[in-house]
């Protein structure tokens, strides 16, 4: 089944908000206090600077992406290292505007500034330097990862289609669980990480990295944690009773041996590694004279459909909704299918 889904990069994200210009000198008036005309070329310096820094921290995590080695991880944490000081070091200058009546788009760049690194560090080179080789580890080690089943070593592309297609329950616990071990010795690296860049987000003026990731939506930290609530509660009877129901027919597919009656339903059976997504049971739970269900993957086979021609497929879509098609150096540049002969990221969400 087609289940790959790709994300923009958050230096991609910022690379597209922002515009270039040459570097300017912030001008104060004669009694020392910044003024809006200030703030205004302060943050016109700073997206020029940001953006020169992003893309090439882009296009050395493309390379190490498409390349995974120890040397490409240490390039792409020196840059990262770059783009997370240079980005530490404007959120804080930017603090000697915060007194200022700004305009409302004015204010609000400024608080995308404080919230454009996922995980911040602290004015300290040394952390910044062992949280940018943190991350470039922990992506490799995520994407490189193996489980070994039969004596034979499996990607997550490998194991997550034995528990999007398999029916043998046994052999989709030993996927699940073996990807769990193949992930475990990430912890220590993993919980360093956010050790570091809690100290950088309370820098920033936020309890945490959660605060932090929370303040990004218009909204104070925990008003934005409230108003999830309130939604949660208009949809967890609908999902209680989805829950119940899909674990009734689990059980009866499998046997209450496997799937209890009561309780969580074991997450190796949902189809997703992650259990965020039950659409590949859906034939195995749905109602009934519920929807047809249809193999995209058998569809696109039929159809004589490559990678280029998905991608294609994609792009018009995406045309007929009035978006410009992609540009010659998308398919120039672009890697559409696995290689065979190195390691690189080529997973869902990678």
């Amino acid at each position: 089944m087609i289940r790959h889904i790709s994300k923009m990069s958050a230096v991609s994200a910022i690379a597209l908000m922002i515009a270039g210009c040459e570097q300017a000198d912030v001008q104060v008036t004669v009694d020392g206090k910044p003024t809006v005309e200030d703030a205004q070329q302060f943050i016109v310096d700073a997206e020029a600077k940001l953006n020169e820094a992003g893309v090439y921290l882009g296009s050395v995590s493309w390379v190490n992406a498409n390349f995974i080695t120890h040397d490409t991880n240490k390039l792409v944490a020196e840059a990262d290292e770059k783009y997370i000081l240079l980005t530490v070091e404007l959120a804080n200058e930017a603090k000697k505007y915060q007194e200022l009546e700004l305009p409302a788009a004015l204010a609000r760049k400024f608080n995308k500034l404080k919230l454009s690194l996922s995980l911040p560090a602290p004015d300290d080179g040394a952390k910044t330097s062992e949280l940018a080789t943190l991350k470039a580890e922990l992506g490799a080690a995520y994407a490189t990862g193996k489980v070994d089943m039969g004596g034979e070593q499996k990607t997550l592309g490998d194991v997550s289609d034995i528990l999007a297609g398999g029916k043998n329950p046994e052999e989709m616990l030993e996927a699940w669980d073996g990807w769990r071990k193949a992930s475990a010795p990430m912890k220590e690296d993993y919980a360093r990480s956010i050790e570091i860049a809690n100290e950088g987000a309370r820098e920033l003026g936020y309890s945490d990295v959660g605060a932090m990731w929370r303040a990004g939506y218009d909204m104070e930290p925990d008003a934005f944690a409230a108003e999830a609530d309130r939604l949660w509660g208009q949809v967890k009877p609908l999902y209680d009773s989805l829950q119940c129901h899909v674990r009734a027919e689990l059980s009866d597919y499998y046997g209450d041996r496997v799937v209890p009656d009561e309780g969580a339903i074991p997450a190796h059976l949902l189809g997703n590694m992650w259990a965020q997504s039950w659409g590949n049971v859906y034939e195995l739970v749905k109602p009934e004279g519920g929807a047809q269900s249809y193999d995209l993957t058998k569809l696109l086979v039929d159809k004589q459909y490559d990678a280029r021609k998905m991608a294609g497929a994609a792009d018009n879509f995406f045309q007929s909704l009035g978006f410009d098609a992609l540009p010659d150096t998308f398919w120039d540049r672009s890697l559409l299918t696995r290689l065979k002969d190195r390691e690189f990221a080529c997973h869902a969400s990678a």
